[in-house]
């Protein structure tokens, strides 16, 4: 008999009779549970456990190891934020809402996050839709990590390392300086002792998106989790904030490359690779990495030594930042070699695409077409019919080739799953002309 998969539900939840209570058993009757019912899936509240409210060893269990969580960021609550934080750590599989209109600190181009509105039964329905499409996805993917960072080793080694002195000792003499700026701030000091420990200070300051609290909380997390999660879930995720001193303190780490796993390189890697974008170093990121490109393009999938999937994800990493780089036909070239090892995957299509739009060549410009339509077809299959982030590259895309049917149609898609991510890409100038329909 196999066993009952687990959804771990962490939201706020507040008193009983209280309006957050409310909210809550309405946000779990109306929406997740019939979102997995056919799933088979047990779903499991905080507050349906026989435990206390705080932060248990079984709310922990949970949030680790569950098969999917559910996780409402309404109202920032500093339980749910510290839950939160631990889940993405495990980097299993999770699912973020909010209520219609919450404004949230989360950066949308990486987190999506699930806007629903509880005051119709139509948005009702539509909001389980995305949610059942999404655990559709989860469980044909075979419920794969799809975060940053690794398991914890233990509850128990969790619960001691928030009690445990922080040694920062072998933090470089970079993070050390960056630290110094901040750490002596009276909010910096009262943030840990508020939240608990270094780690929760540290998600506090990646929801607010605050690069400097982050790269002083850096040397803070150091002793509360091993090497590999530190650089991939602290440095990685600081880094693609925008922060010089992580994308240098990552640059340091590649002379071990070569023994990454391959799901830590894809995370530290396309971290690594927003970053540089944000400061303008995409020839600096190519010449550090010039001879891993080199014997990665070497090396071929299903001979043992790289999977066909990896080597199509950081060969887009390289044609990225090829583009950045403005060496264009270089890029090219690069994405369609992936194009043609991989056309499965919609991201590959609408990367060589954005290689192509501007091009003043006419045979390019259908060819691109061709590449946008391909993914578009691809978006409207069950695995990616809730990626946003590929509704919102064929937007832009269709917008670039003049297909204003094709524009307000996938804008459309894209509005019911993000309404927040809709609305800062109608304020494009460039789009908004397709969108009234002219």
């Amino acid at each position: 008999m196999q066993p009952v998969r687990r959804c771990f539900v962490i939201s706020p939840i507040g008193e009983k009779g209280s309006d957050i209570r409310k909210g809550a058993d309405d946000l779990f009757d109306l929406v997740i549970e019939p979102s997995l019912e056919r799933f088979g899936f047990e779903v499991i509240r905080a507050d349906k456990l026989n435990t206390v409210a705080s932060i248990t060893a079984e709310i922990i269990e949970l949030v680790q190891n569950a098969d999917i969580c559910i996780i409402d960021l309404t109202n920032h609550n500093p339980n749910v934020m510290y839950e939160c934080g631990r889940r993405h750590e495990t980097g299993k599989p999770y699912i973020m809402l909010a209520r219609h209109g919450e404004k949230l600190p989360f950066d949308v181009n990486t987190i999506r996050t699930i806007f629903y509105d509880l005051s119709s039964s139509r948005e009702i329905r539509s909001t389980v839709k995305v949610i059942h499409s999404i655990v559709e996805r989860i469980m044909a993917d075979g419920f794969q990590p799809g975060g940053s960072g690794e398991s914890l080793a233990s509850i128990l080694d969790v619960l001691k390392r928030i009690e445990r002195k922080i040694d920062d000792v072998t933090v470089s003499p970079a993070i050390r300086t960056a630290s110094a700026r901040v750490t002596n701030l009276p909010d910096v000091a009262a943030l840990i002792r508020k939240l608990g420990d270094p780690i929760q200070a540290f998600n506090y300051a990646l929801t607010q998106r605050d690069v400097l609290l982050a790269e002083a909380l850096l040397p803070r997390i150091v002793g509360h989790t091993s090497h590999e999660s530190y650089v991939r879930s602290g440095l990685a995720q600081v880094a693609e904030l925008g922060s010089k001193i992580a994308v240098t303190e990552i640059e340091k780490e590649f002379t071990g490359i070569e023994g990454w796993s391959e799901e830590h390189a894809e995370a530290v890697i396309s971290s690594y690779v927003q970053g540089v974008f944000k400061q303008d170093w995409e020839q600096r990121a190519l010449e550090k990495l010039s001879a891993y490109f080199q014997a990665l393009r070497k090396k071929v999938p299903g001979a043992g030594s790289i999977s066909l999937k990896h080597k199509t994800f950081m060969l887009n990493q390289l044609a990225r930042l090829l583009y950045g780089a403005r060496k264009f036909d270089e890029s090219k070239d690069i994405a369609r070699e992936v194009v043609s090892a991989d056309p499965n995957r919609p991201a590959h299509h609408t990367n060589l695409a954005f290689t192509l739009v501007k091009s003043g060549d006419p045979a390019e410009r259908q060819e691109a077409i061709r590449h946008i339509d391909a993914a578009f077809i691809l978006a409207d299959t069950e695995r990616y019919r809730s990626d946003e982030e590929l509704l919102d590259s064929l937007v832009r895309l269709y917008c670039e080739v003049e297909n204003g049917p094709r524009v307000r149609e996938v804008f459309s898609r894209l509005s019911k799953l993000n309404p927040e991510k809709a609305t800062v890409r109608a304020e494009d100038g460039s789009i908004q002309q397709y969108l009234a329909g002219n």
